[in-house]
C-alpha cells in the first residue's frame, strides 16, 4: 500500500488527477509503520476545504494523545498544516 501511495504522489505531480486514492492515504493513518506516508499524502493534496478534513480530525486527536514520541510528531506536523478556523476548534482551541 505504501509503494501506491508514492506512486499517487508521482501521479499527482505529473498533473494527474489521482484523488480517487485520496481514502486509501486517509486508511494509512491507521496503521503505525505507514503513518508518516499517508499524512504526507494528506498533507500534500488536500486542500483546506476538502471533505476528507474533517475525517483527519479525529485521527490526530488519537494519535496526540499516543505515548509513542513518532505518532506524536507525525500528527504535530499534520495539525500544522491542515488545521483552519472550521477544523480547529474541534481540537480544543488550537
Amino acid at each position: 500500500m505504501k509503494e501506491y501511495t508514492i506512486r499517487l504522489i508521482y501521479v499527482e505531480m505529473l498533473n494527474h488527477n489521482g484523488s480517487f486514492a485520496y481514502i486509501h492515504a486517509f486508511k494509512m493513518t491507521q496503521d503505525l509503520l505507514l503513518k508518516c506516508t499517508g499524512y504526507l499524502t494528506i498533507l500534500l493534496f488536500l486542500s483546506d476545504d476538502h471533505d476528507l478534513i474533517i475525517l483527519i480530525v479525529n485521527t490526530i486527536q488519537k494519535d496526540l494523545k499516543s505515548d509513542n514520541y513518532l505518532v506524536v510528531s507525525a500528527a504535530l506536523n499534520a495539525v500544522c498544516k491542515l488545521i483552519n478556523d472550521e477544523t480547529g476548534p474541534s481540537q480544543g482551541g488550537c
